[in-house]
């Protein structure tokens, strides 16, 4: 892997890919913090989106600093000391994961611009906001109504 211009460049036995990572830290609330992880003890919560540039219309996967089996309609990876079941396969319903889920989905919102190409950057920069508004409500309908 190597970085060139801001994106990363992976090469593998199944050919090349160009990638984007995106992160941000999020503030826990008071009732996330009740609902967190039993070993963490900050509430600023790292999350990071891995965006392939060459298969955004491929689902992706929820990661918790190893792949989950929680598959997104959203491209890529979204990596976050998500709260899973005991052999980190799967996400859990809770207040922790629904807040994590809306910060992610924020800041995918405010990164898509920069994924806009083009001749038509609008129109690419819709298509990923309906993606993201798609994985969301794939994931977990009730995080959108909130």
């Amino acid at each position: 892997m190597r970085s060139v211009n801001g994106e990363f460049q992976l090469d593998t036995d199944k050919g090349s890919s160009r990638w984007k990572r995106f992160e941000t830290t999020h503030a826990l609330s008071a009732a996330a913090m009740k609902d967190r992880r039993s070993l963490d003890d900050s509430g600023d919560v790292p999350i990071w989106w891995a965006v392939p540039l060459d298969g955004l219309n491929a689902p992706g996967y929820f990661w918790s600093f190893f792949p989950t089996k929680t598959a997104s309609y959203l491209a890529g990876i979204l990596n976050a000391p998500w709260k899973t079941n005991e052999d980190r396969q799967n996400l859990l319903t809770g207040p922790y994961n629904d807040e994590m889920i809306v910060a992610a989905a924020r800041m995918v919102a405010a990164r898509l611009p920069e994924l806009a190409t083009a001749p038509y950057p609008r129109m690419a920069a819709a298509q990923q906001a309906v993606a993201c508004q798609a994985a969301m409500r794939y994931t977990a309908p009730r995080w959108l109504t909130t």
